[in-house]
């Protein structure tokens, strides 16, 4: 029950005032829940494949850019083995500070997942089995980590995506 201007009580699904017959304003409608899937999302670890090699492909570029700009030598390889080893893990982090950032809902494992099995089936496919086990767990914790980073990272708009 609430009451008309006029000061009638009037029941909820009243369309007119009992005591002065003006008509009553409906309450306006809930916004539609937008559906999130939840569980494990396999196009989240997918996609995170690309954004991790696109990530790499710009810092790659980046450092030879600072690398020419600090006047390394081209035969400084301890220098050079050094800066390919944090780009890509600075490249696995951020890829998976992307993916979290623009996938809906919850993706913390995805990453993780996508970075880990894409870097396993590169080490299998040209026959390197050596640290197996290490070249899967750091890569999807790095990539699980950046993506707790991501979804905690402001989102514009759950409806956007």
């Amino acid at each position: 029950m609430s009451l008309c201007a006029c000061g009638q009580q009037v029941a909820a699904g009243d369309s007119f005032c009992a005591g002065c017959g003006r008509p009553l304003l409906a309450a306006p409608a809930a916004p539609p829940a937008v559906a999130v899937p939840a569980g494990f999302q396999w196009k989240w670890a997918l996609l995170t494949i690309p954004i991790v090699v696109v990530v790499t492909l710009v810092l790659m570029v980046a450092a030879g850019v600072l690398m020419v700009a600090m006047g390394a030598q081209p035969d400084d390889k301890p220098r050079q083995a050094l800066m390919g080893v944090m780009i890509i893990l600075l490249s696995m982090l951020l890829g998976g500070v992307l993916a979290g950032w623009l996938s809906p809902g919850r993706t913390i494992y995805e990453p993780g997942v996508g970075i880990a099995a894409a870097l396993t089936g590169l080490n299998l496919a040209t026959g390197t089995t050596d640290g197996l086990l290490v070249g899967w767990i750091l890569p999807f914790l790095i990539g699980a980590a950046g993506a707790w980073i991501g979804e905690r990272l402001p989102k514009k708009s759950t409806t956007a995506r």
